[in-house]
């Protein structure tokens, strides 16, 4: 109500002419001054600025989840069985790498990057790995 009535007066209610303007008078706009003094701002605004467009290159799968978690992906099909080996496609399931130590006697062949551990591990159990 406040704002109708003062409209067509010089200031609005606003006090000095120079007031309310444009973004300098409330701060500016979007991230600005964001920036030098520890950057307070910043973490005020968003605290996960500094991550929020880094991607990862490297997803790795790690040997004991394998294990701990075999049924259920076999039941989801993720990883399947073909003759006495356990068939992992890294890129069929969203990973990058191989890594860990076989704790259980499984027979694993796997397609994909393997650690310097993880390949030892699946070879001492008779495991396979492509590349």
């Amino acid at each position: 109500m406040k704002r109708k009535k003062l409209r067509g007066s010089k200031t609005a209610g606003r006090g000095n002419g120079q007031n309310a303007r444009k973004a300098g008078s409330k701060g500016g706009v979007g991230r600005a001054g964001s920036g030098k003094r520890g950057q307070q701002k910043v973490f005020s605004i968003d605290s996960r600025v500094h991550i929020k467009n880094k991607r990862r290159s490297n997803y790795p799968l790690n040997l004991w989840f394998v294990e701990k978690n075999l049924d259920r992906l076999l039941e989801k099909g993720k990883i399947y069985k073909k003759d006495d080996f356990y068939v992992i496609d890294l890129k069929k399931l969203g990973y990058t790498k191989v890594c860990g130590k076989l704790t259980n006697a499984l027979k694993l062949e796997v397609h994909g990057k393997c650690s310097r551990t993880a390949l030892d591990s699946i070879k001492s159990f008779g495991g396979v790995v492509y590349e």
